[in-house]
């Protein structure tokens, strides 16, 4: 019938083999795909060993290379480059939880990853943020810029080319030193506060896991103080920080993470929170910077509070 032919037509249709012009195209596309596929095999087989590395092995390269760094000490670039890799390896919000353990008990406690034989170099690593937080410079500093003549820019007081408030220090420990190199220090003294900061949220964030790895928060706080005395030719730590507190207003960012830094110390040390407890010039200090956040610098007021009130407790 003209039904059944039409079926039959449509059915030959549907069955007809596919053309020469079918089979080259999809013979194309299949050595394509296994080309692409041969590709990314080379490619990751060829990927820096980096990548291939577990995360207790990470932290390790991260300790030699910051170490690394800290062996040429008239590198002055390199001091920052330091400070960036710890600021990026005790950053909760960037890295591993392992490595931000790991490179938080380098800061703290001078202590590299159990196994890893890398004490002695995070020891030097630890003494070099100490040493820029308690001094703002480096032994031997001075000698690199022994007979050094400033020149007519490096004595410009144009108005325009420092801040309308500068940071009140006492200047009297920088005298000889060139304004480019305080400047640079201070600089980097910011940027080892922060690290200090970021290296106590992660032993406050993971203070169970420390714990059960038989670390004790009291004792990695006094020996935080302690190390700082050594390597700050007896400086406090303490007076340093409150310092910053005190000077918030000159320094808004400094009087911040000095208030967070107390107040996650004085939280895993009694003996701390009890001193700044009877300390007369803390509580002007903290009562400052409130002050001084209220009117211009939220954060500092939030944790200006928060440090009195962990004090009081």
């Amino acid at each position: 019938t003209e039904e059944s032919g039409a079926g039959a037509k449509l059915g030959f249709a549907f069955g007809r083999p596919p053309s020469a012009e079918s089979v080259q195209a999809m013979e194309k596309l299949i050595e394509r795909i296994v080309d692409d596929s041969s590709k990314s095999e080379e490619i990751a087989s060829m990927a820096h060993p980096t990548f291939k590395q577990s995360p207790e092995d990470l932290a390790k390269t991260a300790i030699r290379d910051i170490h690394s760094w800290l062996e040429f000490p008239k590198r002055l670039d390199l001091r920052r480059n330091v400070l960036e890799y710890l600021t990026f390896m005790t950053d909760l919000t960037r890295t591993l939880k392992s490595t931000a353990i790991a490179g938080s008990l380098v800061v703290l406690q001078g202590k590299a990853p159990a196994g890893s034989g890398m004490d002695d170099e995070a020891k030097v690593i630890q003494s070099f943020v100490l040493t820029v937080l308690q001094n703002r410079e480096l032994p031997g500093d001075r000698d690199m810029f022994e007979g050094f003549s400033p020149s007519t820019k490096d004595q410009d007081n144009d108005i325009e080319m420092r801040p309308y408030f500068p940071e009140e220090i006492d200047s009297s420990s920088r005298d000889g030193l060139p304004h480019f190199y305080v400047e640079y220090m201070n600089e980097l003294f910011h940027m080892a506060l922060q690290v200090l900061v970021q290296s106590l949220e992660v032993v406050a964030c993971f203070r169970n896991d420390l714990t059960s790895q038989g670390w004790d928060l009291t004792e990695m706080a006094k020996h935080i103080f302690v190390t700082a005395s050594q390597v700050g030719d007896s400086k406090d730590l303490y007076s340093v920080l409150l310092g910053c507190v005190g000077r918030a207003e000159t320094k808004l960012a400094n009087g911040y993470l000095a208030c967070k830094a107390l107040r996650l110390l004085a939280m895993a040390s009694p003996g701390l929170k009890e001193r700044l407890k009877l300390d007369e010039n803390a509580k002007l200090s903290i009562s400052n910077a409130y002050q001084v956040g209220q009117t211009c610098h939220s954060l500092l007021q939030d944790e200006s509070y928060q440090l009195w009130e962990t004090v009081r407790q």
